[in-house]
């Protein structure tokens, strides 16, 4: 019985690791998992700096080369807990953050989040950045602050 679980188990990995390359291959991408450590995140509301919230946070990426005539497209998506410096909240994280380099590789990054506080508060918005600019453009597209 013991032997069948494992062939089992075996079997199961093995699909899912021959997907994952074949997905990679046919979309002419690359795909990993990475960790951001001691992150400080600062939040504004209506211009004013209303907290900075702490913590670590895993993020998803996969990258893509040469996707409908960009050079460059890469996707992260971070999620994890965070902590409010000011009052001690816990924050569900999510954010997702979508990088694209034009063809004379000038750098745009849309910035999509939304932080869930255990004791209501909720932030939320979109940031885009403009990378060819100096100083660095940005843009808020809307921020909600509850």
């Amino acid at each position: 019985m013991k032997t069948k679980v494992f062939l089992f188990i075996c079997l199961f990995i093995g699909m899912a690791v021959t997907t994952s390359s074949a997905q990679d291959k046919a979309n002419k991408s690359s795909q990993g998992w990475n960790t951001y450590s001691d992150l400080a995140i600062p939040v504004f509301c209506d211009g004013e700096l209303v907290d900075v919230l702490y913590g670590d946070l895993d993020f998803h990426y996969v990258i893509r080369s040469f996707k409908n005539g960009l050079p460059y497209v890469e996707t992260d998506q971070l999620k994890g807990e965070l902590a409010s410096h000011d009052t001690g909240e816990k924050f569900r994280f999510r954010r997702t953050d979508k990088w694209e380099a034009t063809l004379n590789w000038s750098w745009t990054c849309t910035i999509s989040y939304n932080f869930i506080g255990d004791m209501g508060t909720i932030y939320s918005g979109k940031i885009y950045l403009n990378y060819s600019a100096d100083p660095i453009q940005r843009t808020f597209e809307h921020l909600n602050c509850h």
